[in-house]
């Protein structure tokens, strides 16, 4: 357990300042938002590099982000959950057939996981003359509400689980030994038909 600051005043800077750093991870700015700094501009940036060295500010940031995750309800796991739902919502689970056209499926007829895939919503508006006027009547004319929705982009999903997992790094190393593999085959290669290079013993 790092060693706490043993002056109330120290202590009560350290905490607020490790709240407002857990803010946006900006030390500057975290510096001149804390009460009982007076630093401003560089001399901010410069005593917030300072501030985060001290151990017991590292635990109180620690501390401050545990909260706020909790108070949030958010883990990894549930983080990574959310982004599965990104990366493998199925086209199909959004449509539906009416009569022989396929149509988009109304928002509340999906479940919570497939509307967390949905990216963007757009209400569009259109006047339109109702049917069966008479001649000389004057029409009249119906608002309609149509409502369109945009699933998230699949890819970006994916390459974020790629480096969540490891994956990337799994793949470079497999390449790397491919590549290895290769270079000494093409050695063996070369100097088993036609001799050592010139220079090797």
């Amino acid at each position: 357990m790092p060693k706490r600051a043993t002056d109330p005043a120290t202590e009560y800077r350290h905490r607020e300042f490790a709240k407002q750093f857990a803010v946006d991870f900006n030390g500057g700015a975290a510096v001149e938002r804390t009460s009982g700094y007076t630093a401003t501009g560089h001399s901010a940036i410069v005593a917030a590099g300072r501030l985060l060295k001290e151990p017991d500010v590292q635990q109180y940031i620690r501390e401050e982000l545990e909260s706020r995750n909790k108070r949030i309800e958010i883990d990894q796991d549930s983080a990574l959950r959310a982004q599965e739902q990104l990366a493998f919502w199925d086209a199909r689970d959004y449509v539906k057939l009416d009569g022989e056209r396929l149509v988009a499926k109304k928002l509340e007829d999906l479940t919570p996981d497939q509307s967390g895939a949905i990216c963007k919503i757009k209400i569009i508006q259109q006047d339109v003359i109702a049917r069966g006027a008479m001649p000389g009547v004057k029409a009249e004319i119906v608002q309609l509400m149509r409502i369109e929705y945009e699933l998230d982009n699949k890819h970006g999903a994916i390459q974020s689980l790629f480096r969540h997992l490891g994956l990337y790094e799994k793949d470079n190393q497999q390449v790397a030994e491919i590549g290895r593999g290769l270079s000494s085959l093409l050695s063996y290669t070369r100097n088993g038909i036609n001799g050592p290079d010139e220079g090797e013993c």
